[in-house]
Protein backbone atom coordinates (compact mmCIF):
# COMPACT_ATOMS: atom_id res chain seq x y z
CA UNK A 1 0.00 0.00 0.00
CA UNK A 2 1.52 3.38 -0.89
CA UNK A 3 2.23 5.53 1.88
CA UNK A 4 -0.82 8.07 2.89
CA UNK A 5 0.74 10.29 5.66
CA UNK A 6 3.70 11.68 6.55
CA UNK A 7 5.00 11.21 10.05
CA UNK A 8 3.01 11.60 12.75
CA UNK A 9 1.55 8.72 15.42
CA UNK A 10 -1.43 6.07 15.00
CA UNK A 11 -3.11 3.82 17.79
CA UNK A 12 -2.84 0.04 17.05
CA UNK A 13 -5.58 -1.86 18.91
CA UNK A 14 -5.35 -5.68 19.29
CA UNK A 15 -7.66 -7.92 21.21
CA UNK A 16 -5.71 -8.22 24.88
CA UNK A 17 -6.44 -6.64 27.76
CA UNK A 18 -6.15 -3.11 28.51
CA UNK A 19 -5.86 -1.94 32.18
CA UNK A 20 -5.34 1.48 31.98
CA UNK A 21 -7.85 2.64 29.21
CA UNK A 22 -7.46 6.23 30.31
CA UNK A 23 -3.43 6.30 28.80
CA UNK A 24 -5.03 4.76 25.49
CA UNK A 25 -8.01 7.27 24.91
CA UNK A 26 -4.91 10.41 26.03
CA UNK A 27 -2.60 8.30 23.03
CA UNK A 28 -5.66 8.23 20.58
CA UNK A 29 -5.80 12.12 21.50
CA UNK A 30 -2.60 12.26 19.67
CA UNK A 31 -2.47 9.97 16.67
CA UNK A 32 -3.92 10.73 13.73
CA UNK A 33 -5.97 7.45 12.98
CA UNK A 34 -7.22 4.14 14.80
CA UNK A 35 -5.41 0.83 13.34
CA UNK A 36 -7.97 -1.73 15.03
CA UNK A 37 -6.98 -5.83 14.83
CA UNK A 38 -10.05 -7.50 13.21
CA UNK A 39 -10.96 -9.16 16.13
CA UNK A 40 -10.19 -6.10 18.37
CA UNK A 41 -13.41 -4.18 17.23
CA UNK A 42 -15.34 -4.60 20.53
CA UNK A 43 -11.98 -3.17 22.93
CA UNK A 44 -12.19 0.35 20.53
CA UNK A 45 -15.83 0.20 21.44
CA UNK A 46 -15.44 -0.07 24.79
CA UNK A 47 -12.60 2.71 25.02
CA UNK A 48 -15.35 4.76 22.71
CA UNK A 49 -12.71 4.96 19.60
CA UNK A 50 -13.99 4.77 16.35
CA UNK A 51 -11.50 2.95 14.12
CA UNK A 52 -10.48 4.52 10.70
CA UNK A 53 -9.27 0.65 9.55
CA UNK A 54 -10.04 -2.71 10.62
CA UNK A 55 -7.10 -4.92 9.60
CA UNK A 56 -6.87 -8.53 9.28
CA UNK A 57 -8.49 -11.85 7.43
CA UNK A 58 -11.87 -10.68 8.85
CA UNK A 59 -12.33 -14.30 10.28
CA UNK A 60 -12.37 -12.76 14.36
CA UNK A 61 -14.66 -10.40 13.51
CA UNK A 62 -17.85 -9.86 16.69
CA UNK A 63 -21.48 -11.36 15.34
CA UNK A 64 -22.41 -7.54 16.22
CA UNK A 65 -19.96 -4.47 14.40
CA UNK A 66 -20.41 -1.36 15.68
CA UNK A 67 -20.16 0.00 11.69
CA UNK A 68 -19.23 3.90 11.84
CA UNK A 69 -19.11 5.93 8.45
CA UNK A 70 -15.52 6.34 7.09
CA UNK A 71 -14.47 2.87 8.56
CA UNK A 72 -12.17 0.59 6.07
CA UNK A 73 -11.90 -2.73 6.17
CA UNK A 74 -8.33 -3.87 5.12
CA UNK A 75 -8.58 -7.22 4.40
CA UNK A 76 -5.45 -9.49 4.87
CA UNK A 77 -5.21 -13.27 4.17
CA UNK A 78 -1.66 -13.81 4.86
CA UNK A 79 -1.92 -17.15 7.18
CA UNK A 80 1.56 -16.61 7.75
CA UNK A 81 1.53 -13.29 9.57
CA UNK A 82 -0.43 -12.53 13.12
CA UNK A 83 -3.10 -9.41 13.43
CA UNK A 84 -0.58 -7.71 14.87
CA UNK A 85 2.26 -8.25 11.88
CA UNK A 86 -0.52 -7.35 9.40
CA UNK A 87 -0.96 -3.95 11.93
CA UNK A 88 2.78 -2.87 12.04
CA UNK A 89 3.11 -3.47 8.34
CA UNK A 90 -0.25 -1.60 7.17
CA UNK A 91 0.94 1.56 9.69
CA UNK A 92 4.48 1.10 8.47
CA UNK A 93 3.07 1.65 4.92
CA UNK A 94 0.78 4.33 5.87
CA UNK A 95 3.71 6.15 6.43
CA UNK A 96 3.99 6.40 10.50
CA UNK A 97 6.71 7.21 12.44
CA UNK A 98 5.19 5.96 15.62
CA UNK A 99 2.90 3.11 17.16
CA UNK A 100 0.89 3.04 20.10
CA UNK A 101 -0.16 -0.35 20.58
CA UNK A 102 -2.94 -1.40 23.10
CA UNK A 103 -4.31 -4.81 23.95
CA UNK A 104 -0.76 -6.72 23.08
CA UNK A 105 0.12 -8.12 26.71
CA UNK A 106 -3.12 -8.73 28.63
CA UNK A 107 -4.39 -12.59 27.99
CA UNK A 108 -2.84 -15.38 26.88
CA UNK A 109 0.93 -15.63 27.45
CA UNK A 110 1.63 -17.19 24.22
CA UNK A 111 0.47 -13.82 22.44
CA UNK A 112 2.02 -11.78 24.54
CA UNK A 113 5.50 -13.43 24.01
CA UNK A 114 4.76 -13.65 20.25
CA UNK A 115 3.60 -9.85 20.37
CA UNK A 116 6.59 -8.55 22.52
CA UNK A 117 9.15 -10.58 19.90
CA UNK A 118 7.12 -8.61 17.46
CA UNK A 119 7.36 -5.32 18.78
CA UNK A 120 11.29 -5.94 18.91
CA UNK A 121 11.64 -6.36 15.20
CA UNK A 122 9.15 -3.95 13.84
CA UNK A 123 10.63 -1.45 11.27
CA UNK A 124 12.90 0.10 11.89
CA UNK A 125 11.36 3.31 10.96
CA UNK A 126 8.24 2.72 13.23
CA UNK A 127 8.72 3.67 16.58
CA UNK A 128 6.94 1.47 18.15
CA UNK A 129 5.35 1.84 22.11
CA UNK A 130 3.65 -0.40 23.83
CA UNK A 131 0.43 0.80 26.37
CA UNK A 132 -0.35 -1.88 29.30
CA UNK A 133 0.54 -0.80 33.10
CA UNK A 134 3.35 1.71 31.65
CA UNK A 135 4.53 1.97 28.31
CA UNK A 136 7.75 0.11 26.71
CA UNK A 137 9.39 0.72 23.68
CA UNK A 138 12.80 -0.44 21.92
CA UNK A 139 15.65 2.07 22.04
CA UNK A 140 19.20 1.22 19.69
CA UNK A 141 22.20 2.52 19.63
CA UNK A 142 22.73 6.18 20.42
CA UNK A 143 21.57 9.29 22.55
CA UNK A 144 18.58 9.36 24.22
CA UNK A 145 17.03 11.87 26.56
CA UNK A 146 14.02 10.47 28.10
CA UNK A 147 11.23 12.76 29.53
CA UNK A 148 10.14 11.67 32.95
CA UNK A 149 7.80 12.59 35.87
CA UNK A 150 11.16 13.14 39.01
CA UNK A 151 10.73 10.04 41.15
CA UNK A 152 9.66 8.42 38.54
CA UNK A 153 10.30 4.82 38.03
CA UNK A 154 11.67 3.18 34.16
CA UNK A 155 13.27 0.29 33.91
CA UNK A 156 16.22 -0.36 31.19
CA UNK A 157 16.19 -4.49 30.04
CA UNK A 158 18.79 -5.45 27.16
CA UNK A 159 17.56 -7.69 24.25
CA UNK A 160 21.16 -8.67 23.46
CA UNK A 161 24.75 -7.56 25.55
CA UNK A 162 24.37 -3.78 25.35
CA UNK A 163 26.73 -1.10 27.47
CA UNK A 164 25.33 1.98 28.40
CA UNK A 165 25.93 5.32 30.33
CA UNK A 166 23.08 6.70 31.77
CA UNK A 167 22.23 10.01 34.09
CA UNK A 168 19.89 12.00 35.94
CA UNK A 169 18.53 8.64 38.18
CA UNK A 170 18.82 6.94 41.55
CA UNK A 171 21.40 4.83 40.03
CA UNK A 172 23.90 6.19 37.64
CA UNK A 173 25.75 3.61 35.44
CA UNK A 174 29.12 4.41 33.35
CA UNK A 175 29.93 2.03 30.85
CA UNK A 176 27.70 -0.87 32.40
CA UNK A 177 27.19 -4.49 30.62
CA UNK A 178 23.63 -5.25 30.60
CA UNK A 179 22.80 -8.77 29.64
CA UNK A 180 19.07 -10.24 28.66
CA UNK A 181 17.65 -11.13 31.86
CA UNK A 182 20.10 -9.10 33.67
CA UNK A 183 20.05 -5.68 36.08
CA UNK A 184 18.37 -2.96 35.24
CA UNK A 185 14.96 -3.13 36.69
CA UNK A 186 13.03 -0.30 38.86
CA UNK A 187 15.64 2.55 38.30
CA UNK A 188 14.08 6.36 39.38
CA UNK A 189 14.35 9.43 37.71
CA UNK A 190 15.66 12.35 39.63
CA UNK A 191 14.46 15.35 37.66
CA UNK A 192 12.33 15.40 34.22
CA UNK A 193 14.94 14.17 32.01
CA UNK A 194 17.50 11.24 31.88
CA UNK A 195 20.05 10.95 29.71
CA UNK A 196 20.71 7.98 28.03
CA UNK A 197 23.72 6.35 25.90
CA UNK A 198 23.35 3.24 24.06
CA UNK A 199 26.52 1.38 22.86
CA UNK A 200 25.39 -0.79 20.46
CA UNK A 201 22.67 -3.03 20.81
CA UNK A 202 19.28 -2.29 21.56
CA UNK A 203 17.22 -2.68 25.06
CA UNK A 204 13.54 -2.04 25.70
CA UNK A 205 13.07 1.18 28.16
CA UNK A 206 9.45 0.72 30.33
CA UNK A 207 7.75 3.71 31.69
CA UNK A 208 5.12 5.29 33.66
CA UNK A 209 5.00 1.82 35.41
CA UNK A 210 2.79 1.56 38.79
Amino acid sequence: MKSQVSRGSCLIILGGEIPEPARVRAAAASCREVICADGAVGRAAELGLVPHFVVGDMDSLPASIPVRRGMIFWCDFDPNRSDFQKCLDFAAARGYARAYVAGALGGRLDHAAVNLALAEKAPPALDVVLLDRGAGRVLGPGRHRLSLRPGATFSLLALSDVRVDISGCAYPLRGALLKRGSRGLSNRARGKTVALKVRGGRLWFFSGLP
